[in-house]
């Protein structure tokens, strides 16, 4: 005669002890998880402050050659008196106490017709608030016109 065994206790003796996670098994899975976002973490934040940093040397780049633009448009002879030696300037180029730029504008005389003129924007170190670096630089050169003789 044959006995008839029940399915549910076939399933449950087969599992008993093996079916699911063990303790171990869980704070292994728990703790790789952790370093992957962890990475994940730090990749974002590395990723953050490289494109402040480029932002920033775009923005001093165009703050550079904007000051070189202005000084394009003004009267020749008047051109030695807009050098300027750290003026602390916004990101819009304007002079502000609480700026994160600092430009400086260096106007050269190479002769009684051409000045060499050359802007330099240095960045704010976000952790020391300090002024460093070599930042962007911007040269030209510009030459008085002189109507030729007719």
């Amino acid at each position: 005669m044959r006995r008839h065994i029940s399915t549910r206790r076939l399933v449950f003796w087969r599992c008993a002890g093996k079916c699911g996670f063990t303790m171990i098994e869980a704070l292994v899975a728990v703790t790789i998880l952790g370093f992957f976002v962890v990475g994940v973490c730090a990749l974002v934040v590395t990723t953050r402050e490289t494109m402040d940093t480029a932002r920033a040397h775009y923005t001093a780049s165009n703050i550079a050659k904007n000051r070189i633009e202005r000084l394009h448009a003004l009267v020749f002879d008047d051109l030695a008196q807009y050098a300027e030696a750290g003026v602390v300037v916004n990101d819009s180029g304007m002079p502000s106490s609480s700026g994160n730029f600092m430009r400086t504008t260096v106007v050269s005389n190479v002769n009684d017709r051409l000045f060499d003129i050359r802007c330099v924007v240095t960045m704010r170190n976000r952790v020391s608030l300090a002024f460093e670096g070599g930042g962007e630089s911007v040269q030209t050169l510009i030459a008085r016109y002189e109507a030729p003789e007719r």
